[in-house]
């Protein structure tokens, strides 16, 4: 069980990541109901976790307010004296929580240098410490300083996008003087072809976590933080090798007992048969199953003479009788069900 609990409101699930996302940044152990995975109990589940949760992060936004949940949650956790609210809309909290001081997150950048969020930070730690919280007012998230401002960023933010679409998918080379016109706004050709393989990835999350790595101030840094801000968590499922021992035993037949040689050789090809049979079960489940092969132990004979020797007659035919004994591995690859992280369609996915 993690040491802290996100409760939210499933309409606010993209910032409600962003949180969890910047939290585990930070070193902390998060759950969030979008760790549930396939086939569980889905109220059974919320509430084990609740209950061993050391801290309980309760995000107030327009719809969680009014939300059975949300507020369930939020008064389990005040009655445990680990509640810590957040507010991320400008919101009236509600009877019963408002002299427990909540932080707040409202149009929160996802930057971790933002002193709000560091203000977050220094309040879980001290629930889960045992310590004081922090004792001064919590400071509202940095905000443009004027409309003007914003407004320009948002247009050089426009045209860097429409910029960076250009570069990413090609526009650029049917665009005459493109190249001339963003001379000043254009990347490395290193970040270029980084981010071009980055955006084709399967794997988004670590991909961009990886492009961050080598270009954090780089031209698309921006973007991709975007993209990482958006995580979620879904069911998935793969093949996983495996690898399931056993006991398996051979005993020469009746029609080969002449020689020692010929009963050992019956019982060792019993005793492969018997270990095919048993891997035979897993090859016949195509669909949690595939590539099963049978992997013998050493297969060493145990044989025995047992011919009847009367005194004063002649020799008696020798009777073989032999046994083997060996542990088998039936080896292959076996459905399991996980989860994965999700950022979104790779960009050959989103131009189909």
């Amino acid at each position: 069980m993690a040491e802290i609990f996100v409760s939210y409101e499933r309409e606010d699930a993209d910032r409600a990541g962003q949180i969890v996302d910047a939290l585990r940044k930070e070193g902390f152990d998060v759950w969030w109901d979008q760790r549930i995975h396939s086939g569980a109990r889905w109220r059974s589940d919320i509430e084990q976790n609740l209950s061993s949760a050391r801290v309980v992060v309760c995000l107030w936004s327009n719809t969680s307010v009014a939300s059975t949940f949300v507020l369930d949650e939020a008064r389990d956790a005040a009655q445990r004296g680990v509640l810590c609210p957040i507010l991320i809309d400008d919101v009236s909290i509600p009877l019963g929580f408002r002299e427990i001081q909540a932080a707040e997150l409202i149009g929160w950048s996802g930057a971790r240098g933002d002193p709000a969020w560091s203000y977050v930070v220094q309040s879980i730690r001290a629930r889960l410490s045992g310590a004081p919280p922090p004792e001064r007012t919590p400071p509202r998230p940095r905000r443009p300083i004027l409309p003007l401002i914003a407004g320009a960023i948002t247009i050089v933010a426009a045209a860097l996008s429409l910029v960076a679409a250009s570069e990413q998918f090609g526009w650029s080379d049917f665009i005459p003087g493109f190249p001339a016109a963003t001379a000043t706004l254009a990347a490395s050709p290193q970040e270029q072809t980084a981010w071009r393989a980055a955006s084709l990835r399967q794997d988004r999350c670590e991909a961009m976590r990886g492009f961050l790595q080598e270009h954090p101030e780089g031209r698309y840094a921006g973007q991709a933080q975007t993209i990482l801000a958006s995580r979620a968590e879904r069911p998935a499922t793969r093949w996983a090798p495996f690898s399931s021992p056993s006991l398996v035993t051979g005993t020469s037949s009746l029609n080969d007992r002449a020689t020692q040689a010929r009963a050992c050789q019956s019982a060792q090809e019993s005793a492969r048969r018997n270990a095919q049979s048993g891997c035979d079960i897993y090859s016949g489940d195509a669909q949690r199953f595939r590539n099963v092969e049978v992997a013998l132990g050493d297969l060493t004979c145990d044989c025995r003479d047992h011919a009847i020797r009367i005194e004063g007659a002649g020799e008696v035919d020798a009777i073989w009788r032999c046994n083997v004994r060996a542990t088998y591995h039936c080896r292959g690859e076996a459905m399991e069900s996980t989860t994965e992280e999700f950022c979104g369609a790779p960009a050959s996915e989103q131009a189909k």
